[in-house]
């Protein structure tokens, strides 16, 4: 597992690079997009994908905001909150009709989240309880991108897995431990997006 870790952080330093690349030149054909599903549950993203081939395209995703919400009796005691990265590599296998960053593709990505939850038991008082910690995952997505113009639509799903790591011992054991299940199933799940973009035409075009 330490040798795979390795690795995702080693594609997360290369998609990076493409980013960078990105806001150096335009001439390449590039989509900056956002999700427009996640901001219903309080998460925000943005991303960057570029076409580095006809047939294949690099994407960082950046997500903040609240990951998850969990509630009793109908309150909110439970919140799940933070930063996410994730590096993708896609590819288009229909590129003779579409190239890269469009139309039908299918991909592998990395996750990496630096998150923070807070807990206020209903049964003490209302005493607050703050943990953090991270997860670290990979998953595969299938999608569709298609382009007006300059304007784009992508519809995506895709499945995940991963691990939380790194959160304290004593105050996971405050948290109720239905809580710590849909912790651990937040890094365990299916992921459904709608993103809409602008889409930077190559100098060809």
């Amino acid at each position: 597992m330490g040798l795979f870790w390795r690795m995702s952080r080693y594609i997360l330093l290369v998609a990076s690079f493409h980013l960078l690349n990105f806001t150096l030149s335009l001439a390449q054909k590039n989509v900056v997009k956002t999700d427009i599903l996640s901001p219903l549950r309080g998460l925000y993203n943005v991303a960057v994908e570029r076409a580095v081939k006809k047939s294949l395209s690099v994407e960082v995703a950046v997500e903040a905001g609240r990951f998850l919400r969990g509630t009793i009796n109908g309150r909110k005691e439970y919140e799940l909150s933070g930063l996410a990265v994730s590096p993708k590599l896609r590819l288009f296998p229909f590129h003779k009709k579409n190239e890269a960053p469009i139309g039908f593709f299918s991909g592998i990505y990395f996750q990496y989240a630096w998150l923070k939850e807070a807990y206020q038991n209903p049964f003490n008082g209302g005493d607050a309880v703050e943990n953090s910690g991270n997860f670290q995952g990979a998953g595969v997505d299938l999608g569709y991108k298609f382009r007006i113009r300059h304007f784009c639509v992508e519809l995506a799903a895709g499945v995940t897995r991963g691990t939380a790591k790194n959160f304290d011992e004593f105050n996971s054991a405050l948290i109720p431990s239905s809580y710590v299940r849909l912790r651990n199933q937040e890094a365990d799940r299916f992921r459904l997006g709608l993103s809409v973009g602008y889409a930077f035409s190559s100098s060809k075009e």
